[in-house]
Order: C-alpha cells, then structure tokens, then sequence
C-alpha cells in the first residue's frame, strides 16, 4: 500500500495548517522549489535553443571560412592567423597592382598622344615597335574599373 502523497496533496495538506507551523514552512519551501525547478527547466530549454543556434550558427561559418580559403586558393594550408595575414598580404598587392595597372594606362596614355594633343591609334614602343594601343587601353580601363568596383 502507497501512503504517498503527491506534491499538489501534500501542499494542501500543509496548507491547512497555521502559518509558522513546520508544515506551513515546508508548504513554503515546496514551492520555492518548484519554482526554482521551473525556472530551470525554462533556462534548460533556452540553453538548448541557443546551443541548437549556436551549432548551426559555428557551421555556416565553417562553410564561409572553406569558401574563402578555396576562393583565395589556400585550400586550408595554413591555420587561421595565418590565412588572415595571407589574405591582407593578397589585398596589398591587388592594391599595388592596381597602382602599377594606373601607372600603366596613364604611361600608355601618353605615348599614344601625339605633340598637339591629339590621340593616335598607334604608339612606338620603347623597343621601337609599333603597337596598337586602343584595345589594351581599353582593357586596362576595364580591369581598372572592375578592380575599383569591388574595392
């Protein structure tokens, strides 16, 4: 024979009781516990929640981050300081080139334009060749642009 009370017999059990007696006083601990316990239970499921987030959240990351190594040609060489400093070191030297590339259309520019102003199709080179100068300035302004685009 079970001569157990549950826990909602047992707090209107103590319930009937004087306040400040002992059963009084467990009545109230019964329900701080239970309380306590809901409110751990609240912060489980939230802390579930947040790591279920979490993870998803750590493996999107880890796919970006494997995209960007492929994308720079890395491959996952080098940890992950490392990548960063290599990914800066890859950004200053678009940057110098870009410069050189400028350098380049301006220095082209110039050996195209003939002694009144006027543009020609045609430039000497310091080899004495003659080249045509139209599409490649064409294709400088072009690499120009889409490099400035994405800065």
């Amino acid at each position: 024979m079970n001569n157990m009370l549950t826990l909602d017999e047992a707090m209107q059990y103590a319930e009937e009781y004087p306040f400040g007696s002992v059963q009084s006083i467990l009545a109230c601990e019964i329900r701080r516990l239970r309380d306590e316990v809901n409110g751990l239970t609240g912060s489980l499921d939230h802390a579930e929640k947040a790591l279920k987030e979490s993870r998803a959240n750590d493996m999107a990351a880890m796919s970006w981050l494997a995209d960007c190594r492929i994308a720079s040609g890395d491959h996952g060489k080098r940890m992950l300081p490392e990548f960063v400093e290599y990914l800066r070191i890859m950004k200053q030297q678009r940057d110098e080139l870009l410069a050189a590339l400028k350098d380049a259309g301006f220095i082209l520019d110039m050996l195209r334009t003939a002694s009144n102003g006027e543009k020609r199709l045609y430039a000497k080179s310091f080899a004495g060749n003659t080249v045509h100068v139209s599409p490649v300035i064409k294709g400088i302004e072009s690499a120009i642009a889409k490099a400035e685009a994405q800065s």
